[in-house]
């Protein structure tokens, strides 16, 4: 079968890029797989997309001014040209989403890792364009343009989100239902620990709604009013520089500088050393739609403090294979984390359970069996 995959964004490194490679590898060991994007091509093909037939749907514009606002549009009045003799379609994402609706011919399955926050806002959503926010968010423009994304979404045969709370929002959105199909995570043997000093890790995108000002918070009660002598190990890519400017300030207001990294991206060998030997992974976001890092975390043996307001409601069992605390409660982080300093043998154990709990529940061998199921009877 000839399978067409859009996925506009190959070039970045996050856990909705990581799952759509991942589903893509596994079709491509049964199928033939072409992969539609709108990257920039001489960057070349990231390697988790390796090995792959990969394909641009259009060139992305490159004005000097407004290029997101512009390219965003984009997805809802251009077509894609594709091979005419695909058997199925397959988008990821919004974008992807809206991409694979451009007809009803071909049988489709719209993934959602998350709604198109830019036409359809969260509270927590923020957008520093005020040309993107007059078309995207204020009708009639923003009104006009939901028409036409539901136009298109509503073309696809069958819909499917990454986790309960996404399917919620597809609902609210487009009165439709998703199927249900959390993902898997990497599963490495357990790494080595090494003697170090205590740190909390976060790796994230540096964007406001990561939630990183509570962290730096929670960092400070933690070493003042706890007393306990840790650090806070922060990776991945800054994605709103004015944001990561706010934090330095309030880091260095805090007088937390010492304390504090941000390492950027890091290799994965590295990145599971990170898991191991953290004392917890601060799972802080606001309203996260997944989050792929508790899984990761918890297959290290590394408990998970989290946010209950996201994903990590259907990861993260409360008690067991960490904690759930209100995004906003700088405390409850802090009280938690000083509570597993203080407790090494419930740490060892929540961590043990964590693992066991990845290994039963978030394999990717068990969401690949959903992607054959969902496909064979789409097509």
């Amino acid at each position: 079968m000839r399978i067409a995959i859009f996925y506009p964004y190959l070039e970045a490194r996050g856990g909705a890029e990581k799952h759509a490679s991942k589903v893509a590898q596994h079709l491509s060991e049964r199928n033939e797989i072409l992969v539609y994007s709108v990257w920039k091509e001489e960057i070349g093909v990231p390697e988790w997309w390796e090995g792959l037939n990969i394909r641009r749907a259009w060139h992305p514009i490159r004005t000097p001014l407004l290029r997101r606002t512009i390219n965003e549009l984009t997805f809802l009045i251009r077509n894609p040209t594709i091979e005419e003799d695909s058997d199925l379609i397959i988008g990821f994402g919004p974008h992807g989403v809206t991409m694979a609706g451009y007809q009803d011919r071909i049988p489709t399955i719209g993934y959602f890792f998350h709604p198109w926050y830019t036409l359809y806002p969260r509270p927590i959503d923020r957008d520093p364009s005020p040309i993107s926010n007059l078309i995207f968010k204020k009708p009639p423009l923003s009104t006009f343009l939901k028409v036409l994304d539901r136009r298109k979404v509503n073309r696809v045969k069958e819909l499917a989100a990454n986790s309960p709370i996404i399917a919620k929002m597809i609902r609210q959105i487009y009165r439709r239902e998703a199927h249900i199909m959390m993902p898997g995570v990497d599963i490495v043997p357990l790494v080595e620990k090494n003697p170090c000093r205590d740190y909390i890790f976060i790796p994230t995108r540096v964007v406001y709604h990561k939630n990183l000002h509570t962290a730096v918070k929670a960092l400070y009660i933690l070493r003042k009013r706890f007393s306990r002598d840790i650090d806070l190990i922060i990776s991945g890519s800054i994605n709103d520089p004015i944001y990561w400017s706010y934090i330095q300030e309030m880091i260095a207001r805090l007088e937390l500088g010492k304390y504090v990294r941000h390492i950027g991206f890091v290799p994965d060998e590295e990145l599971w050393s990170l898991y191991r030997n953290a004392v917890c992974h601060w799972f802080i976001s606001y309203m996260e739609d997944f989050g792929l890092t508790a899984l990761e975390s918890l297959s290290q043996e590394t408990p998970v403090i989290a946010s209950n307001d996201g994903g990590a409601r259907y990861t993260v069992i409360d008690g067991e294979t960490g904690y759930l605390v209100d995004p906003n409660d700088a405390h409850s982080f802090a009280e938690k984390t000083a509570y597993l300093l203080d407790n090494p043998d419930v740490r060892e154990e929540m961590g043990k359970k964590g693992r066991r709990h990845v290994l039963r529940n978030f394999t990717w061998e068990k969401h690949f069996r959903e992607w054959d199921r969902l496909i064979e009877r789409v097509t």
